[in-house]
């Protein structure tokens, strides 16, 4: 059963119940519809996701949720009506994976929260991702990716040294939450396969930004010091940069001595190289001014292409600045395979990922009938059902 399976896939036979919408959880289910899992999203009969209205829109529909709902199964239910909460829980008893994104209580007071998932199947695997966790203070708090990127100090360590705060240009928050609830999923399943036993997840995306900021977060609780805005900079090893050249900009990433002296060597400032001052990682960091002017001055004499070309042959990693267009249409993407149509695919490749799973995906409430047979229903009370709004 499912999409465009394999039969080697690595999910293959999971089944999952995906009652989230916008973002986190569809991303995570995405994931897990990408390795084989036959997913099957819930929405509201009539308009579905909030995704399905937010642009771009091509040939009418949006590619936001195109991109975060490929390789799934589609079906509508109206959950204030006792006939389609049954058929929640029929599909909750069927599944293996429950994953939700609402606001934390509201599945408990439709009756479709984990101790009524878990009576009906002790195994299941029960993933409730939110914007601040399902306890302490501030757990009702509303939270867009945003939000979350200010009150989990992401936003106060990006963007230049001497300008304002800047959000991180993709929805990290949401992302990190989701490949995070995929994480804890897979390793619930595993532990399920030891004991019988299904689980609870809560997944904090506050939670998820702090993990992600592992080295700003331990240099304050080591330290003391609170890390602010750097620019590109990186904050404890120089030069790692990014300059502008002739044409543009580059990265230069030095990242040890060695690398340092070969930097030096290469661009022709071997006298760089023989500062005392300068000979250590810590060194240059304190000196950090310094040697990002002197760079910055060698670096604007000729285009990014030239430097790059003479510093990944001297050993030194560099790159151009790339556009998503430049990143996308780059020969090294094309190799991967990394994109395919419109959309990203799951960048893994290896055994039992050979074959994509990117089928398209699905209109409103399109396997509804499907899955509800699936599930013990016969065609007339699916036809009953549909004229009575459930579906």
């Amino acid at each position: 059963m499912g999409i465009a399976s394999v039969a080697d896939r690595p999910l293959e036979g999971l089944r999952v119940a995906d009652f989230s919408r916008v973002l986190a959880g569809p991303y995570a289910t995405w994931v897990l519809a990408a390795m084989g899992a036959d997913v099957i999203k819930v929405e509201e009969p009539g308009r579905g996701d909030q995704a399905r209205r937010i642009g771009p829109f091509v040939d009418g529909r949006s590619v936001y949720f195109l991109s975060l709902n490929r390789a799934k199964r589609g079906m509508t239910l109206n959950l204030k009506d006792p006939r389609g909460l049954e058929a929640a829980r029929r599909l909750i008893a069927w599944s293996d994976v429950v994953v939700e994104n609402f606001a934390p209580g509201v599945m408990d007071r439709i009756g479709l929260g984990y101790e009524v998932a878990s009576a009906i199947n002790p195994r299941v695997i029960y993933a409730s991702i939110s914007g601040f966790g399902q306890t302490g203070p501030e757990r009702d708090r509303r939270a867009y990716d945003m939000v979350i990127q200010a009150l989990s100090g992401i936003m106060s360590i990006t963007g230049p040294e001497q300008g304002p705060p800047v959000r991180v240009g993709v929805s990290i928050g949401d992302i990190m939450a989701a490949l995070f609830a995929v994480v804890g999923i897979l390793a619930a399943l595993r532990r399920r396969d030891r004991t019988g036993r299904g689980a609870y997840l809560d997944v904090s995306m506050m939670d998820c930004l702090l993990a992600l900021m592992e080295n700003p977060v331990a240099r304050y609780l080591a330290t003391g010091e609170v890390p602010r805005p750097l620019g590109a900079r990186h904050p404890v090893v120089t030069p790692i940069d990014l300059f502008e050249s002739s044409d543009g900009y580059l990265v230069v990433a030095a990242g040890n001595d060695a690398q340092w002296l070969r930097l030096c060597s290469a661009i022709g400032r071997p006298d760089l190289a023989e500062r005392e001052d300068l000979r250590t990682n810590a060194d240059r960091t304190a000196r950090h001014e310094d040697v990002t002017q002197a760079l910055a001055g060698v670096f604007r004499t000729q285009t990014s292409g030239h430097w790059v070309d003479v510093l990944n042959a001297a050993g030194v990693p560099a790159a151009p600045l790339h556009t998503i267009k430049d990143a996308v249409e780059w020969a090294q993407t094309r190799a991967r395979g990394a994109t395919a149509g419109r959309f990203v695919r799951l960048p893994i490749h290896g055994t039992g990922f050979e074959a994509p799973c990117d089928s398209n995906a699905p209109a409103l409430g399109e396997h509804t009938d499907g899955a509800l047979g699936e599930l013990g229903y016969d065609s007339d009370t699916i036809a009953s059902w549909r004229r009575g709004g459930v579906l």
